[in-house]
């Protein structure tokens, strides 16, 4: 079984296990699927996901043993709804676009979990600790190489400014935008007029798994937005 999974640090593909692809800060093997915490322990799952999200986003693949060998999951056992549920109910703030998916070759399944790096982070999972049973606590986890660890107060300050500061920037980058496109259309505006100007910027990056493009791809797709932006220019707005 060969995998082949793009990423920021440009994953090799595993070929029958001799290829090893050791875990790094975007990359967690797992073995098994993900399991209920007992008595009431942090959420695993949870923990690994807001860790993820609090550094740069990153994989998350199941069925994967430590010493790299695929020995795939039981697809029937994954409940994804409840995984879902999980995240809902233990990372605040509630991470959005995190995506679930199954990678097969025919014979061995494996549980992909991409975590896009989140602009709202940090993200605290909730849970107790294993002294403090019946305290219920909030802590902030993220990738350090291979490992998941737990923040330090400064690190979790810097975490706070770092948020606060891609939300001005965001907020300041629409408005320019929003600037530009008004100026633009008034200057060449024949007659008074009446626009619903529009603006909009992503919030995160390619999936993990997704292709890059080629170069006709790119072209095609610039192609089709330039022909989409021209019809909607030469749309009339009914009772104009």
């Amino acid at each position: 079984m060969t995998l082949n999974f793009p990423c920021s640090r440009g994953l090799h593909a595993m070929r029958g296990g001799t290829d090893h692809l050791e875990e790094f800060d975007d990359l967690d093997w797992k073995r098994d699927l993900p399991v209920p915490p007992m008595h009431g322990q942090w959420n695993e799952f949870a923990k690994d996901i807001s860790a993820m999200a609090n550094t740069r986003g990153g994989l998350l693949i199941y069925g994967v043993s430590n010493d790299h060998e695929i020995v795939g999951v039981d697809w029937e056992k994954a409940d994804l709804r409840q995984y879902a549920q999980w995240v809902r109910n233990h990372v605040h703030p509630y991470l959005p676009d995190l995506t679930m998916f199954p990678l097969a070759d025919g014979t061995k399944t494996l549980l992909v979990v991409d975590v896009p790096a989140s602009e709202m982070a940090p993200h605290l999972v909730h849970g107790r600790s294993d002294k403090d049973k019946e305290q219920q606590a909030f802590t902030v986890p993220y990738r350090d190489r291979d490992h998941t660890v737990w923040m330090a107060e400064h690190q979790i300050e810097r975490a706070y400014r770092d948020r606060f500061t891609r939300t001005g920037s965001t907020e300041e980058a629409l408005r320019r935008h929003s600037d530009f496109l008004t100026k633009t259309i008034t200057a060449h505006a024949a007659k008074p007029s009446a626009w619903l100007v529009a603006v909009a910027r992503p919030t995160r990056p390619l999936p993990h798994g997704v292709p890059p493009l080629n170069r006709d791809e790119a072209r095609y797709l610039l192609s089709l937005a330039e022909k989409r932006g021209r019809a909607l220019t030469r749309r009339r707005i009914p009772g104009r």
